[in-house]
């Protein structure tokens, strides 16, 4: 997810750059836009995936439903947020702020946020052979081979 972050802010550097420079030109914005939702196909999965492991079974149904809300609440305002900060303040103060909350993302799940890692702490109560999760990982290929059967 960190490098996943550090890539979309990468791709805000880089319009900024163009932008400063003098070149940026309308295919620049589809390549970026395409290599950053190429980028969200392994993002959302990854932040699925630690919201499950971070919450307490009996909380899952709440943690879904806020992640629900709070998905169709940043659709909804980001562009409003968005259109008015360019409004008063210009494209710069967006790209800014885009980039403060990267920053603000990427410290918090740096620094204070731990995933735990259930391949060491999993096995099987009954059997104590190794559990799902000790198995042998699979390439990324394999796993969307597998996604797509």
């Amino acid at each position: 997810m960190l490098i996943r972050d550090s890539f979309a802010a990468l791709c805000t550097l880089s319009v900024l750059t163009l932008l400063v420079t003098g070149q940026l030109e309308l295919w620049h914005l589809y390549v970026l836009n395409a290599l950053n939702g190429l980028g969200n196909t392994f993002q959302q999965p990854a932040s699925d995936v630690a919201v499950s492991l971070l919450t307490p079974k009996a909380q899952y149904q709440r943690a879904a439903g806020m992640r629900t809300f709070s998905n169709s609440l940043v659709t909804i305002l980001s562009p409003v947020i968005a259109t008015a900060l360019l409004g008063f303040l210009g494209i710069y103060a967006v790209m800014a702020f885009d980039l403060l909350t990267f920053v603000t993302a990427f410290t918090a799940l740096a620094f204070f946020i731990r995933i735990p890692d259930t391949r060491r702490q999993s096995r099987d109560a009954q059997t104590g052979a190794p559990a799902v999760a000790d198995r042998p990982e699979e390439s990324v290929l394999q796993s969307a081979l597998a996604g797509l059967d």
